[in-house]
């Protein structure tokens, strides 16, 4: 239980900071070139999906957490408890390869508006 208190002890902590290096860029002064400002709006997107990933994580800690201490209280409820870690499981998987998804369609993305924004410079 100590390890996983500490896991999203650390998990709040970097959504706290992520929340605030979004408020930050948000806060950038706007830029006349189009393809800068795609390149903000990039990074602001890659960050809230971390965000999101960071979030479902920690959840998925607490509802860990909930069904141990549980288990503990209540013995006769392994079996139940087996089923609903289970299922439990099984979604937060699903959700993190939906995450990796996103995310690597927005690295791809970001790559070639900054491959764009490199080569105009170098023109």
């Amino acid at each position: 239980m100590g390890l996983i208190d500490r896991h999203l002890s650390q998990l709040s902590r970097n959504i706290d900071d992520l929340n605030d290096r979004m408020a930050d860029l948000k806060h950038m002064p706007d830029t006349p070139d189009p393809t800068i400002r795609d390149l903000r709006a990039l990074d602001l997107a890659g960050w809230q999906l971390h965000q999101q990933q960071w979030i479902l994580q920690r959840e998925h800690l607490q509802f860990a957490r909930m069904q141990l201490q549980r288990a503990t209280d209540h013995p006769n409820e392994k079996a139940q408890l087996q089923q609903e870690w289970t299922k439990h499981e099984q979604e937060f998987e699903a959700a993190l390869d939906d995450f990796r998804q996103q995310r690597h369609a927005l690295e791809k993305k970001r790559l070639q508006v900054e491959a764009e924004l490199i080569d105009r410079y170098l023109r």
